[in-house]
């Protein structure tokens, strides 16, 4: 029996963990695992961020969400509403919102971004001077997952931040980590470890990459005369010119050292790997080789993708949570619904489904299409009630019927229908399989025997060209479903 008292008792919150004896002056010390073991500050994820591949990749990670365009979505149709929306993409269009999303993009890397909100009060409404990104230094949460901040009236302990003041970002924030997980914390290692053969490696190199003298002297010689010698061997290594005694003699020994550098080389391409996987998903570069190098770029490229649209969710909920709902609140009031922010690619029609319909109107099939259907197979957004708009294509009651040739096709048998469609394609197919036949032709001809024919047919697989043929069949496959559908249904006209 479900006794309803519990249901809104929050039982297994913070206040009543037994493990949270860890908090201290009412902050939560910061469970990064690599600041606790190595006993940095947050001070250390800024050399990490300064090595050349990291900065690389975290750069490529920042570019392709700034390079995404945003928008305001207004889900509510009210005049008010729309007047919040327009207002607010006023003000943000009057703010630096690159760099704005940059800045809070570095809760990704950190575990958390804190950005000051310098409001702008003119008497009527409340406008954004600046949004301005403060350092990690300054906060902390305290048990209940709150942000504070430490001033240096409360140096230790910190304050709540007020309501409405910082927009705070955090990457996958839970239960036992509230300052959110960090990937700089993740790659530490990797970064530690480079860096630390990159000290061998350049003893390394100075040993081994200058010339190794060996001085030869009489066992009669004093030591001050070996002394001598010695310094003159140096001196050799610096200046590439030595002066010594007759009875004395140098030589120049030759040290295989090829090895020993692949070893620090791998090393460091190892840890970069490391670095790669953990930032941008996967590591091309050194892992993929041969035939399936393709397939994995598009697999790599999926998965960075799917990276980039968690950041721009993470950083839109911030900015409607933090700074658009403050700002529709202070100047419209709590009734009125904030616009959302999002992020958006333009998409590009789908080529398929335009050759598709192109190609059914050419035939002349009458075949009734949803609207919608259309929209969405070309990627294109339904105007709204009352928008302005264009009208593309032919206009009347069926562009298919205007068609100059259309009373003529629609007077032949289905079939004929059918025959003109693989008419159509079959130019195509010829002209996209035409690069593919010479360079296996010419593999063939090139053979002296059969085994030879097939190894370098073999080989040759990878590079055959299968996107134009591909195309070809999906055009001709939604031709052909569509087609049937109609003739089934009866829907061909026939005159």
């Amino acid at each position: 029996m479900i006794k309803q008292k519990w249901l809104l008792e929050n039982l297994a919150g913070m206040a009543n963990d037994p493990n949270r004896w860890t908090e201290l002056m009412g902050i939560l010390p910061n469970p990064d695992r690599v600041l606790e073991k190595s006993g940095h500050t947050w001070a250390i994820y800024r050399d990490v961020e300064m090595d050349a591949h990291v900065s690389s990749v975290v750069s490529t990670r920042q570019l392709l969400v700034q390079s995404k365009e945003w928008r305001l979505v207004q889900p509510d149709s009210s005049a008010t509403a729309i007047k919040a929306r327009d207002f607010v993409a006023e003000v943000l269009e009057g703010l630096d919102m690159g760099r704005i999303i940059s800045d809070m993009h570095r809760a990704v890397f950190w575990g958390f971004a804190a950005s000051e909100i310098l409001w702008q009060p003119d008497g009527k409404q409340w406008g954004v001077e600046q949004v301005i990104d403060r350092p990690h230094r300054r906060f902390a949460f305290d048990g209940e997952g709150k942000l504070k901040l430490f001033t240096r009236e409360h140096p230790v302990e910190g304050v709540l931040v007020p309501s409405g003041k910082f927009i705070l970002t955090r990457n996958q924030p839970t239960y036992d980590n509230p300052y959110g997980k960090a990937l700089f914390s993740v790659i530490f290692w990797s970064y530690f470890f480079k860096h630390a053969s990159q000290t061998f490696w350049a003893q390394f190199l100075e040993k081994y990459g200058t010339p190794f003298l060996i001085g030869k002297y009489d066992t009669k010689a004093k030591q001050p005369e070996i002394d001598q010698l010695l310094a003159n061997l140096q001196a050799a290594i610096r200046d590439a010119a030595v002066a010594i005694r007759a009875d004395q003699s140098a030589e120049i020994a030759k040290i295989d050292s090829k090895n020993g550098g692949e070893a620090f080389k791998s090393k460091a391409e190892f840890c970069n790997g490391e670095i790669s996987k953990a930032i941008l998903g996967q590591n091309l570069t050194t892992e993929v080789k041969g035939e399936a190098s393709h397939a994995a770029a598009k697999t790599h490229l999926d998965i960075l993708k799917m990276l980039v649209g968690a950041d721009g969710k993470m950083i839109a909920g911030a900015l409607c949570r933090d700074l658009i709902g403050p700002m529709v609140r202070l100047n419209f009031g709590e009734e009125v619904t904030p616009p959302r922010f999002e992020f958006f690619e333009e998409d590009q029609p789908n080529e398929a489904w335009l050759s598709a319909f192109k190609e059914i109107k050419d035939l002349g099939v009458e075949l009734p299409v949803s609207r919608s259907m259309v929209y969405e197979r070309l990627n294109l957004p339904i105007p709204a009630n009352g928008e302005d708009v264009i009208i593309l294509g032919s206009s009347g009651k069926s562009a298919l019927k205007e068609s100059a040739d259309f009373s003529e096709l629609s007077e032949s048998h289905p079939q004929t229908a059918v025959d003109g469609l693989v008419d159509q394609l079959l130019p195509e197919a010829q002209t996209a399989m035409a690069e593919n036949e010479e360079m296996i032709i010419s593999a063939i001809e090139n053979s002296d025997s059969y085994e030879e024919a097939m190894e370098k047919l073999l080989a040759l697989y990878p590079d055959l060209k299968s996107e134009p043929v591909q195309e070809l069949l999906e055009r001709g496959l939604v031709n052909g479903a569509l087609f049937g559908a109609a003739a089934v249904t009866g829907e061909i006209n026939n005159g």
